[in-house]
Order: C-alpha cells, then sequence, then structure tokens
C-alpha cells in the first residue's frame, strides 16, 4: 500500500506568500516605532531612518517610564494647575464649557 501523496499546487505556495507579505506590511510601522524608540530624535529626523535599534534604548525608556513627561510641556494636575516641564512656561487655555480640567 502506498502512502497518501497531495499535490500542492502554486495556489498553496502563493497563499502562503500572501500571508507572509501581509504580515510584513502590518508588522513593519510597528518595528519603525520600536526602532524609533531606540535611536536619539536628530537619528529619527535625518534619513534615512534606522531599520536596526539604537544604543538609546535604555536611557530613552528610562526617561519615559521614570519621568513622564514630554520635554517641553506643561502636565495638568487634577485641580488644574499646571506643573511645567524644565525650561517650559505656562498658558492658561480655556476649556469648553468652563475652565476645569477633564476629570473636573
Amino acid at each position: 500500500m502506498s502512502g497518501m501523496v497531495e499535490k500542492r499546487g502554486a495556489g498553496y505556495w502563493m497563499t502562503h506568500l500572501g500571508l507572509i507579505i501581509g504580515l510584513l506590511f502590518i508588522f513593519f510601522p510597528i518595528w519603525l516605532a520600536f526602532i524609533a524608540s531606540t535611536v536619539s530624535q536628530p537619528e529619527i529626523v535625518k534619513p534615512p531612518m534606522p531599520l536596526l535599534p539604537g544604543d538609546q534604548f535604555f536611557e530613552n525608556y528610562r526617561k519615559a517610564l521614570v519621568a513622564g513627561v514630554i520635554a517641553g510641556s506643561g502636565v495638568r494636575d487634577t485641580a488644574g494647575l499646571c506643573q511645567p516641564a524644565a525650561g517650559a512656561s505656562c498658558q492658561h487655555v480655556p476649556q469648553r464649557g468652563g475652565t476645569r480640567g477633564l476629570l473636573g
């Protein structure tokens, strides 16, 4: 008794090729976002953007997780008072429906 052999035509391989291309199409922007988080800002804006992780990984993630403040902007607390980041100033921007913040 001979074993059954299934013929795999071009459609089988084209389906897999399409799935792989689709996976790369979805994954590439996520990869670029990760790469952008591992390099310095001048490296991001200077073309071409690198495709491999940079040497700023630990520094950037430390800043994001520990400091947590976007440089040059103020952070509003729940009372609506502005706490400026280093070198920034606060300006009162009226909100629609009053001057209370999002939480108030």
